[in-house]
């Protein structure tokens, strides 16, 4: 009973039906780019997912506290501006002390955020986490990088992001020398240009580790890296004496454990 359609109506539906399906594909191009990328390299993710899976049971949510600027300014008395210190001005009158007027504080210093780490790397994009060693840096880094992995298997379009996990440690005249050779040896030949068209998260591990004759390659490639937009997300983790906050993203420092996370941590480890 389907009507006769002519070569006209024909063509015009068929091409009605295209631009559906293209304005479908332009809603979803993330979702559809991330779920290729997902489907193309899941050997990749099933690594992460099965080498990280003993932090399923045994992790434990570490707080983060951002660190203010002014705590990492190293002690370089040449490069430090030296100020004079205003003069009173003789018709300027001293404010009586038992004066009840609040006076606004000459400059604002910034509420230092705080949160679940795995709460702020979803509202953050970029971001340092500072730690001294057995902080639980690395320790975070990979159940961040399993549960994305594990997200994305179950659904390669879902809200999960891409996960890259590099120890900055590998980078050596013995191996990949740059982050993007890393990259490359990581995800077997996926290139850092393709990976930055979907939302992929880089969890790079042990900034203070990167040999000494890599150092200055590697921080300008981590500077490239964090320059591009929200639509990829950086992790990079560092011990806080050899931070220098050169790159600009703010920097975290996990907090001590409190009792009920003390409590958590012994139950899951010794069962």
């Amino acid at each position: 009973r389907a009507p006769a359609y002519t070569s006209k109506d024909k063509a015009e539906i068929f091409e009605g039906v295209c631009v559906v399906m293209l304005f479908a594909i332009a809603e979803r191009k993330q979702q559809i780019g991330l779920a290729l990328l997902a489907s193309t390299h899941r050997h990749l993710l099933e690594r992460y997912r099965n080498t990280f899976d003993k932090w399923r049971e045994r992790f434990v949510d570490l707080e983060g506290q951002e660190q203010l600027t002014d705590q990492f300014e190293g002690i370089d008395p040449l490069a430090v501006e030296a100020l004079d210190e205003p003069t009173p001005q003789e018709d300027d009158q001293p404010e009586p002390e038992d004066s009840q007027t609040d006076s606004p504080p000459h400059s604002k210093v910034p509420d230092q955020r705080r949160g679940l780490v795995r709460d702020l790397v979803r509202t953050i994009p970029k971001l340092f986490l500072l730690g001294d060693p057995g902080a639980g840096k690395t320790t975070t880094l990979q159940y961040l990088a399993w549960h994305a992995a594990s997200g994305l298997l179950k659904d390669p379009g879902g809200d999960c992001w891409f996960p890259i996990y590099l120890p900055l440690k590998a980078l050596s005249s013995a191996g990949p020398s740059t982050i993007e050779a890393a990259i490359l040896s990581e995800t077997e030949d996926v290139s850092l240009k393709q990976l930055t068209g979907e939302r992929c998260l880089f969890l790079l591990d042990g900034l203070n580790e990167v040999p000494q004759e890599h150092l200055l390659a590697a921080k300008h490639q981590i500077q490239s890296l964090l320059s591009l937009g929200d639509n990829v997300h950086v992790v990079i983790t560092c011990r806080p004496g050899q931070f220098q906050n050169e790159f600009g993203p703010p920097a975290f420092a996990p907090q001590p454990l409190k009792d009920e996370q003390i409590r958590h941590f012994f139950q899951r480890h010794l069962r």
